[in-house]
C-alpha cells in the first residue's frame, strides 16, 4: 500500500527520486548503441571500442538533441496554462533553442571531417559539457513536472 507523504521534504524526496530514475532510465535506453558496442568490444577482444568515431559522427549530440527536445515539449505540453511568465519562456523557450543552435553548429563543425583534422579533445570535452548541461537540465524540469 502507497504511503501518503506527510512532508514537504518526503514530497522533494520522491520528486527528486522519480526525477533520478527518469535520468538512469533514459540514459540506459538512450545510449542502447553505445552500451552495445562497448559490450561488443569486451567480448570479442579483436574489436576495439570505436570511441573517436562516435564522438566525431555526433551519437551523443543525437542523444543530446533528444532529451532537451522530449523534456521541454513534454513539459509544455502537460502545462494547464499557456507559457507566459518569463522564467518559463526562458527555460522553454530560450535555452532549448540556444541548445539546440549550439549542437547543430557543433555538429557541423565536425561531421564528415577526418579526425586527424579535429582538435578531438575540445570536441569531447565540449560533448561532455553538453551531457551535463542537458542531465542537469532534464533533473530540474522532471522534478517539476513529477512535483
Amino acid at each position: 500500500m502507497l504511503k501518503i507523504p506527510e512532508t514537504i521534504s518526503q514530497i522533494s524526496l520522491i520528486t527528486s527520486t522519480k526525477s533520478l530514475i527518469w535520468a538512469i532510465g533514459t540514459i540506459i535506453f538512450g545510449l542502447l548503441q553505445l552500451w552495445l558496442v562497448w559490450g561488443i568490444s569486451i567480448y570479442d577482444k579483436t574489436e576495439t571500442f570505436p570511441f573517436k568515431e562516435f564522438i566525431t559522427d555526433g551519437a551523443l549530440l543525437f542523444f543530446v538533441t533528444a532529451i532537451i527536445a522530449s523534456v521541454t515539449i513534454d513539459y509544455l505540453l502537460s502545462k494547464k496554462t499557456p507559457c507566459c511568465k518569463p522564467f518559463e519562456i526562458i527555460l522553454f523557450i530560450v535555452f532549448p533553442l540556444v541548445m539546440l543552435v549550439f549542437i547543430v553548429w557543433l555538429f557541423s563543425v565536425s561531421y564528415g571531417k577526418p579526425i586527424e583534422n579535429l582538435e578531438f579533445e575540445l570536441l569531447y570535452s565540449t560533448e561532455q559539457i553538453l551531457l551535463v548541461i542537458t542531465f542537469i537540465y532534464s533533473l530540474f524540469v522532471k522534478y517539476h513536472a513529477f512535483k
